[in-house]
């Protein structure tokens, strides 16, 4: 190993089943970054690039809303909107509340 290479940093993406529901708490690695949801055979998928070396860990809040119903305005980021084989449309958010 050279000493004067840059250590490099290196991420993995992972899969998270989510559970169809209004609100649900994801713990992941301090630093995650979301990718996406995504149907797969019927279920929601969260898609996050880890940091798998990181033992400190973010709770991040993850909210779904199917179409139509209404939102209320906290603060919140979009992630992504799936459409699920049963013809349901659902747009998924998250917060990172600790």
């Amino acid at each position: 190993m050279n000493i004067n290479q840059p250590l490099l940093l290196m991420k993995t993406i992972y899969k998270y089943n989510l559970e169809i529901t209004d609100r649900q708490v994801v713990p992941m690695p301090y630093n995650s970054e979301i990718l996406s949801v995504k149907n797969q055979d019927g279920y929601l998928r969260l898609y996050a690039m880890v940091d798998t070396d990181n033992e400190v860990k973010s709770t991040y809040e993850i909210e779904i809303f199917g179409t139509g119903n209404p939102i209320d305005m906290k603060i919140r980021e979009y992630i992504d909107t799936c459409i699920m084989p049963n013809g349901l449309v659902w747009h998924v958010f998250k917060r990172v509340v600790g």
